[in-house]
């Protein structure tokens, strides 16, 4: 879902598959790090990591919360104007 406001566009993306523990939220970020249960799933580890950096480049910020048994939700917010 994305959505705008007079100040910051915001795209929220929801995951639906397994819940992240807290010890993997704290390291989704890294380059290459794969939490136990997807390694068995293709993928290399980086794209998270390369959504970060792009998203602090445009002076935004990325939040990971997992409000539901099952699933992720990320919040990406960038400002609409950069200073």
């Amino acid at each position: 879902t994305a959505t705008s406001s007079a100040n910051e566009w915001r795209l929220v993306v929801y995951n639906t598959g397994q819940t992240l523990a807290q010890a993997d939220k704290e390291r989704i970020y890294e380059r290459f790090y794969r939490a136990d249960k997807a390694r068995s799933a293709e993928g290399s580890g980086l794209g998270l990591a390369i959504v970060k950096e792009a998203v602090e480049a445009l002076s935004g910020q990325i939040v990971v919360t997992s409000p539901y048994k099952n699933g992720t939700k990320f919040t990406v917010t960038l400002p609409l104007f950069l200073a």
